[in-house]
């Protein structure tokens, strides 16, 4: 398997909109009309992750100034089910210049352990600062309450602090 990611244009989003809308709840992604905006911030990148032609996954990352966001990494639910999920994250991580920052639910139950769980096997770590994402679709009932976890370790606090004010700030329009 020779993956690559590949950065798409406006013209082509929809293909990457389509793994988004099979792979997560609503209250976890934006309108389609919404990443359209998104689209042109310079920090803002939406990524197919391909094997020669074949769509394999999908990719939507932040530069942010402190570290890379990851915001959404899916496998195309077409092939599903064969370990692709950790092979897409390595190779990610592999070609990662900075630090890498994720969200899992600050929540004790099965689903969401098993998050964590696989990101740490990847070599993430979980952080101890928190926030409440607000809700992509306008609904106050859809606030998560999320934690950040990073790649590779040893990241002070206060970067971690500064992260999250980006957060809340570039991706989620909380002044």
């Amino acid at each position: 398997m020779t993956i690559s990611f590949r950065k798409v244009c406006k013209n082509e989003f929809n293909k990457v909109y389509e793994v988004i809308e099979k792979s997560f709840p609503l209250s976890e992604y934006r309108t389609l009309e919404e990443q359209f905006v998104l689209m042109d911030l310079p920090y803002f990148n939406a990524m197919v992750i391909e094997d020669e032609d074949v769509l394999v996954g999908i990719l939507v990352e932040w530069q942010l100034e402190h570290a890379i966001y990851l915001e959404h990494l899916a496998v195309n639910p077409e092939i599903r089910g064969k370990g692709l999920g950790s092979t897409l994250m390595s190779e990610y991580l592999a070609q990662a210049e900075r630090t890498v920052v994720l969200e899992v639910e600050d929540i004790d139950t099965d689903i969401a352990q098993r998050r964590i769980g696989f990101y740490q096997r990847l070599g993430f770590t979980l952080s101890d600062v928190s926030f409440k994402q607000p809700s992509f679709q306008g609904r106050d009932e859809d606030t998560v309450d999320l934690r950040i976890m990073y790649y590779p370790k040893n990241i002070n606090k206060d970067i971690l602090d500064q992260v999250k004010e980006e957060l809340l700030e570039k991706v989620y329009f909380v002044k």
